[in-house]
């Protein structure tokens, strides 16, 4: 084989692995930082479940999208915080507005469009509540239209 066909060959073996190695990287940090739900076709169905775990040391953070583009609101109503949570919404930059029933709820702005929402970081409160050892289970609802539905997140060390 000639010089060039050996350099060649090195070159796409390298190009090859790189571009694995960074695939691989990017797939496992999405992972990491960034849990999605789809929710639908009603507020009820959930994929892949009711039930999220967030790792405060790792930064987590959530993605919920409707699974047709319909709007989605993820609210989180205060009388279902923790009571190890001591009063404290679940993420930063969260907004409280009154929930159909007329009680305190916070929910999220939704930069990205209407059917998607995306948390923020976990609040400095909860997070160092975490890492002093709590497990944190705080219940949501979805809503799609009209109808309403419970999630849970668990936010732990």
């Amino acid at each position: 084989m000639s010089k060039s066909a050996v350099a060649i060959t090195v070159a796409v073996v390298a190009l090859a692995v790189g571009f694995a190695v960074g695939f691989a990287v990017a797939k496992s940090a999405l992972i990491q930082f960034n849990a999605l739900v789809i929710v639908g076709p009603d507020p009820a169905t959930l994929m892949p479940s009711k039930e999220v775990t967030l790792h405060a040391e790792k930064f987590e953070q959530m993605t919920w999208r409707s699974d047709d583009g319909r709007d989605l609101v993820i609210s989180f109503p205060v009388d279902k915080f923790p009571t190890g949570a001591n009063g404290n919404e679940p993420f930063e930059d969260m907004k409280k507005v009154a929930g159909p029933d007329g009680k305190d709820e916070f929910v999220f702005v939704h930069p990205f469009g209407p059917n998607v929402a995306v948390s923020p970081k976990i609040k400095k409160a909860v997070y160092d509540l975490a890492k002093a050892g709590a497990v944190l289970e705080y219940k949501y609802d979805q809503t799609l239209g009209s109808k309403r539905a419970d999630g849970k997140i668990i936010i732990r060390w």
